[in-house]
């Protein structure tokens, strides 16, 4: 059987994870500030044991909505106090933004980390 291609190869991705944190350019010895903080793809994720995300700006496999969503949670991040989950030092809020985008419905899952870890 032939494999054929699809026609579609512009926004076609219908569900995508972005993680939050800080553009790429941060350095370890700067301060990060909340014009830095960056809904996006992962970047050398262990890297200095940073997490670097770059943002989705003109990603072609995603749809207009999906990427409209993206930057408008980007900017409702910044508004708060509260900064990107670090994995390393395990301090932090915000983690992901799932987008499920289907026919001009959307559904969004902010994963966060609002709570301290406890020794059992």
């Amino acid at each position: 059987m032939k494999v054929l291609p699809s026609p579609v190869i512009k926004g076609y991705r219908n569900k995508c994870e972005f993680a939050i944190g800080y553009s790429v350019g941060i350095e370890e010895e700067q301060k990060p500030s909340k014009e830095n903080i960056i809904v996006g793809f992962t970047s050398r994720k262990m890297s200095n044991k940073r997490l670097c995300v770059v943002p989705v700006d003109g990603c072609p496999n995603l749809s207009k909505n999906t990427l409209a969503i993206v930057n408008q949670f980007q900017q409702f991040v910044r508004q708060f106090d509260q900064i990107p989950f670090d994995e390393f030092k395990r301090a932090g809020f915000w983690k992901m933004l799932t987008v499920k985008d289907f026919l001009g419905e959307s559904m969004l899952i902010v994963t966060v980390h609002p709570h301290p870890d406890r020794e059992v």
